[in-house]
């Protein structure tokens, strides 16, 4: 009985000793991340867009600008 409850306890000690190595990297994953946008945050600016079509005539771009076109 005693053999079983100390597996059962070393288990739950390998889970929490898991969970705190998996949050110790977690946060140095978070440490790194934020010091990199301290030193230069022009390089994380991420742009986002899509193609546009640019038309000619009048009544076309009219009938694409219509709110019942989308």
């Amino acid at each position: 009985m005693l053999d079983i409850m100390w597996h059962e306890a070393r288990k739950q000690e390998r889970k929490i000793r898991g969970m705190l190595v998996d949050y110790k990297r977690r946060a140095e994953r978070r440490r790194e991340y934020y010091e990199k946008i301290k030193q230069d945050p022009t390089q994380f600016i991420q742009l986002h867009g899509r193609p546009v079509r640019i038309h000619l005539d009048p009544a076309v771009a009219s009938a694409a600008e219509a709110p019942g076109s989308m």
